[in-house]
């Protein structure tokens, strides 16, 4: 117990240093005004994240007596790709909507001055969907009680954003997006690796390749369609309101159609394989 209490909070004091960190080289080098315009679209992910929150989290206690019980490994591993499955489409879907529509909704609420340029809407969504498919990860670190193992992650996490958000903002006239590019830094190289080692190798004990491949195939796909509806968006912001609607739409069926190919190129085959269909099926019977 003092192991893992320990271990969780040197986790939550590594949240707390690297968004304060944002902030206040934000604050610092850029202005007041920036960060009042940032704190618009935050407020967004802010609203979209906590019902996120409400859907993926949902279920930790469920996992946590899973993983006490004594089911079979392979059973546990595929509820877990299940449930990974699950959130990082509800992911990616939420953060190629806002990327697609943001603009609109701030435009229409604050007016055109307030809305962002295509690198920072690019970088913001971006950063948005990786913080959002670390989810089902961290609720399974939670769920398994592995704090203990976490407790050297949060100092090098800190340390490469603040290292990388500094160079980018002073040496360079990237601003926010420079900021957001370092604490994508260390979600790639720090989090990406290191949290899923630590659940798939201490709470499932199973191989954490497949995983990675996955997990990345699942990024990579977000990360285009991300890129195409901000692209779409800029390029046709004539009429913000209908094109918005229109480019979401679009951009969810690339997105959903991207994430189902991805799925039959890289799902572990060991793993049975999550059918929506069934479930659907299932639920009306």
């Amino acid at each position: 117990m003092k192991k893992n209490i320990s271990g969780m909070l040197s986790s939550k004091m590594g949240g707390i240093i690297v968004n304060g960190t944002d902030n206040l080289l934000l604050s610092y080098y850029i202005g007041l005004s920036v960060v009042a315009m940032y704190a618009n679209y935050t407020m967004i992910i802010t609203g979209l994240t906590q019902v996120m929150g409400q859907l993926v989290s949902a279920v930790t206690s469920s996992i946590g007596n899973l993983g006490a019980s004594n089911e079979s490994q392979q059973k546990k591993e595929e509820v877990f790709y299940k449930y990974f499955y699950i959130s990082s489409l509800l992911s990616i879907l939420v953060a190629v909507g806002f990327s697609a529509f943001s603009s609109a909704f701030v435009s229409i609420w604050l007016g055109d001055d307030m809305v962002y340029s295509t690198l920072p809407l690019l970088i913001i969504s971006f950063n948005f969907l990786l913080q959002n498919l670390r989810q089902s990860i961290i609720n399974y670190t939670n769920a398994y009680g592995l704090y203990w193992y976490t407790r050297w992650k949060p100092l090098f996490e800190s340390v490469i954003n603040l290292a990388v958000s500094w160079s980018l903002v002073k040496y360079t006239s990237l601003n926010i997006s420079g900021v957001l590019i370092g604490t994508i830094t260390s979600n790639l190289l720090v989090n990406f690796i290191w949290e899923s080692w630590i659940v798939l190798h201490y709470g499932l004990k199973t191989n954490v390749r497949k995983f990675l491949v996955l997990y990345f195939s699942y990024i990579f796909t977000g990360g285009v369609v991300i890129f195409i509806a901000v692209y779409l968006t800029k390029e046709y912001s004539s009429n913000l309101l209908v094109n918005g609607i229109v480019i979401s739409v679009f951009s969810e069926v690339i997105a959903i159609a991207l994430f189902i190919l991805v799925n039959r190129l890289f799902y572990p085959r060991n793993i049975n394989s999550f059918d929506i269909k069934k479930l659907i099926f299932k639920s009306k019977n």
